[in-house]
């Protein structure tokens, strides 16, 4: 092993830290705004659909950085889509929150 090598490693190892910290700080942020957005939703509030937006959009967001999960990543990504979708544009839901 060369001294390239190491240097190399250890660059690499940095990197990875940083980037857990930023996922686990990620993490840390969106436990709460999916309970919030749950509690609004279990009891109907008219701000819940954009909570649940928020809460989606996280978890997209999660997916993105954790996209070696594979297809697995890449479904979740496309249900959490269509939940925003639904909750930004669905009539029924609108009305349903809108007291």
């Amino acid at each position: 092993v060369n001294e390239a090598d190491l240097t190399a490693a250890s660059a690499s190892l940095t990197t990875v830290g940083g980037l857990s910290v930023i996922l686990a700080i990620f993490y840390l942020i969106s436990v709460p705004v999916f309970a919030i957005g749950a509690f609004g939703l279990f009891r109907r509030t008219s701000w819940a659909r954009m909570g649940a937006v928020v809460a989606l959009g996280f978890s997209i967001l999660l997916s993105v950085l954790t996209l070696n999960n594979g297809i697995s990543g890449i479904i979740w990504i496309l249900i959490s889509a269509l939940g925003i979708y639904l909750f930004w544009t669905d009539e029924g839901i609108r009305r349903e929150l809108e007291h």
